[in-house]
């Protein structure tokens, strides 16, 4: 019998003191190889089989982070004298689902004819269960290849079906809950897949939540005005709503981890992009984007933010870069350079230092910039519809590879943020033109990951130098 009535699977509890992970339940006669670890105070772990009663204590397989590495293993729950070694998060993460009581999909959740996803064949699947649907919980729970398993009744094409659900992914991204009076709860604000924009800088952490967490769960810092790519949630922890995403942090790596929506005071964290002035874009719904800036479908060599260290060597009116500040885009010398919008030629020339040929277009939004093309096509003053050439693409300039860098400035902007003025463009470009690096490539929800800075870099065109700005030649 527990200690605590509260200590059900699935639920996240938390270490009081340093407490042993043990390979089996139990203390007496075991070998010196028997302890995996020894889990610091105030970690998180997840409650995934048990209780077993052994050696006078009551024991419970976990799942959690150590040195970096998930380890599953056994702890006990209190001593034998009764002092509590863990103690439930309580928190909204950890709801109560009930046998014969209603569950709402937190997301697609698959309906197996039996518990369990390892190795199993694909006549196991019954269904695939879309989000907000009730579901009658009437089974469970049990803990198979380290998940929580409900067997609960769920409509299939108008008919009754009976099977298993997990209670969560193996990311812990929640995909059932109770349901509330019977209702159905609101659509969550994002859908994994969205493109979000920060709007301050936010911490990416290991695990939803905030309070009492090791230094370590700390993953990375995103900078205001990044792209972030939604992969899972929403998760509630610590009265936060929660998101799981991959972006570029302030060190150039590409992280993938949690992040909270808003803080206490409401203030937002993440959002949807901010359309631009006087257009309704970008708007996924209506499939209304700027335009590509290049024909046909391309790999993204370096994205918005990356390699920090190579770019801070470069200052726009004086700012160090904080990293690169636009997007390149890898393709054959003489390919066609499209404008996104209808616009004028504001500015144009050759930089032999840096961004090679090069065009500026002026859009009632804002204005794109074009670097590193063969030739300049179109001439100052001249007026381009959307998806107009204005030139092929080339590798002139610095250029260490054939790319497009392409960046926008969305007004108002200043020289001095860190950007030179200059927006990320990923949010405003039809996800369809372009093709993103393998840390990025992710479908669906996937592991806590992060890609160093030398990795990205490892698979991309290195990066371009620049001329150096000066009161006489400023930098476009």
């Amino acid at each position: 019998m527990t200690l605590d009535s509260n200590f059900t699977l699935g639920r996240l509890a938390r270490t009081t003191t340093a407490v042993n992970l043990r390979r089996t339940p139990g203390v007496r006669n075991k070998p010196a190889g028997d302890v995996l670890a020894t889990i610091p105070t105030g970690s998180r772990v997840r409650l995934i089989d048990g209780p077993r009663r052994l050696d006078d204590l009551t024991w419970w397989e976990v799942e959690t982070d150590a040195d970096g590495r998930s380890l599953t293993g056994w702890m006990a729950e209190a001593t034998a004298a009764g002092l509590p070694l863990l103690e439930i998060v309580r928190d909204l993460s950890s709801p109560t689902i009930q046998i014969n009581g209603d569950a709402i999909t937190q997301a697609t959740v698959r309906l197996r004819q039996s518990p369990g996803y390892v190795n199993k064949p694909p006549t196991d699947i019954i269904a695939d269960i879309p989000p907000n649907m009730q579901i009658r919980v009437v089974g469970g729970p049990q803990a198979i290849d380290g998940l929580i398993w409900w067997q609960v009744e769920a409509q299939v094409q108008n008919a009754p079906r009976r099977g298993w659900m997990a209670e969560r992914d193996p990311n812990g991204v929640m995909l059932l809950l109770p349901a509330s009076g019977g209702s159905t709860p609101p659509a969550p604000e994002f859908q994994p897949g969205d493109i979000l924009t920060t709007r301050a800088s936010v911490r990416v952490r290991r695990s939803p939540g905030h309070l009492n967490q090791p230094v370590d769960d700390t993953l990375g810092i995103f900078w205001p005005n990044m792209t972030l790519f939604v992969r899972g949630g929403p998760q509630v922890a610590d009265t936060l709503t929660w998101w799981f995403v991959t972006g570029i942090t302030t060190g150039g790596s590409a992280v993938t981890g949690w992040v909270a929506q808003r803080v206490e005071t409401g203030a937002v964290l993440i959002s949807l992009p901010p359309a631009l002035p006087g257009a309704p874009i970008p708007n996924p719904s209506q499939n209304r984007y700027l335009g590509a800036p290049h024909r046909g479908r391309h790999l993204i060599s370096q994205l918005f933010g990356q390699n920090p260290g190579f770019y801070g060597q470069y200052t726009y009116d004086g700012v160090p870069l904080r990293g690169h500040n636009g997007v390149d885009f890898a393709m054959p010398i003489g390919t066609d350079l499209l404008a996104v919008d209808s616009g004028r030629v504001s500015q144009l020339g050759f930089d032999a230092n840096g961004y090679g040929h090069y065009v500026v277009l002026q859009h009632s939004w804002g204005e794109s910039l074009y670097a590193h093309m063969a030739q300049v096509g179109v001439g100052v003053g001249q007026i381009v519809a959307p998806g107009g050439v204005i030139g092929p693409s080339g590798n002139s300039g610095s250029s260490t590879g054939p790319h497009l860098h392409f960046a926008i400035r969305i007004p108002p902007y200043s020289r001095g943020d860190g950007w030179g003025g200059f927006s990320d463009p990923l949010p405003y470009l039809n996800p369809n033109i372009y093709i993103l690096p393998s840390a990025l490539r992710q479908d669906g929800t996937r592991n806590i990951e992060i890609r160093s800075a030398e990795a990205l870099l490892a698979e991309s065109i290195p990066p371009s130098p620049l001329s150096a700005e000066t009161p006489e030649n400023p930098r476009p």
